[in-house]
């Protein structure tokens, strides 16, 4: 029964008590790095507003997001480093 389970799985925890990590902001750090870093490859406008000042170009500016770092990481996963003749 699902009762029996959940009894047994409580006593185990209460038997064997998980240690708590020293330092809970270097495990925070390490699993929000990746995440923070993937989406400022992204270029997501929820970091920074796009560049949207004229249909025909858009100037590159510090205050705003200009197409995706992704796209240029994507195509030399896809298709190789062009430069390098691969």
């Amino acid at each position: 029964m699902i009762s029996d389970v959940i009894l047994e799985f409580l006593g185990q925890v209460i038997s064997h008590p998980v240690k708590m990590n020293p330092s809970p902001s270097a495990s925070t750090s390490s699993i929000l790095t990746p995440l923070i870093e993937a989406l400022l490859l992204e270029g997501s406008y929820a970091f920074k507003a796009p560049c949207y000042n004229s249909t025909l170009s858009n100037d590159k500016l510090a205050t705003c997001q200009q197409g995706s770092q992704w796209s240029q990481t994507a195509q030399a996963i896809m298709a190789g480093d062009l430069r390098a003749g691969v």
